[in-house]
């Protein structure tokens, strides 16, 4: 007997059995889908999963520079005076 064989009548075997068991069939059926559905609405999911990057601010003092609000407003002053 070869594999191919054996796999066919492993499946006719199970077929033959779910004819002659039409109850049992019906039966686990409606088992499965009840706990389908219970494990749907049991199950907790988050909606919107946070897949943005780790970020961290570091903050620290660099001698001789200007403060970043003081660079940001000499950027915007500049800009309307029309230097630059």
């Amino acid at each position: 007997m070869t594999l191919d064989q054996n796999k066919e009548g492993l499946i006719a075997k199970l077929i033959e059995w779910s004819v002659n068991n039409k109850f049992l069939v019906i039966v686990f059926t409606i088992a499965l889908i009840a706990l389908g559905i219970w494990a749907l609405t049991t199950t907790k999911v988050d909606a919107i999963p946070d897949l943005s990057d780790v970020q961290v601010i570091i903050m620290s003092e660099y001698e001789g520079q200007a403060s970043p609000p003081t660079t940001a407003c000499a950027m915007r002053c500049s800009n309307a005076w029309g230097i630059s």
